[in-house]
């Protein structure tokens, strides 16, 4: 059965460059994770300094101060989504393939209406 495993490279090779991507996304994730504490840091100091003009100039409405608020918050989303998007697809399409993989290993071991 081992022999039959072995010689169906195809089937392993799948299984084996799923579990590897998988690993990758793994480590890509912990890298966007980091990413994303250096753009939460940079969130807070944009929103003290969108508050603290606020505050002190005059020329600065409250209007103005909302759209800069609703821009903060827009770009920052969009760089966490930027960070964390390249590893969830690397994340889905290797689980995908390793399970792919792993089928037709399977399904290289049972034989159904084989002598």
């Amino acid at each position: 059965m081992m022999k039959e495993l072995l010689n169906n490279k195809k089937a392993l090779g799948l299984l084996v460059g799923g579990v590897a991507g998988l690993a990758v996304g793994l480590a890509m994730r912990k890298k966007a994770k980091l990413k994303c504490e250096e753009v939460m840091k940079e969130f807070v100091e944009n929103q003290e300094l969108i508050e603290h003009v606020a505050e002190t100039a005059d020329y600065y409405t409250e209007e103005d101060r909302e759209n800069d608020i609703n821009i903060n918050k827009t770009q920052t989303a969009l760089k966490v989504i930027g960070a964390y998007a390249p590893c969830y697809i690397t994340l889905v399409a290797s689980g995908c393939v390793a399970i792919n993989g792993a089928f037709k290993v399977y399904k290289g071991t049972i034989k159904i209406g084989r002598d």
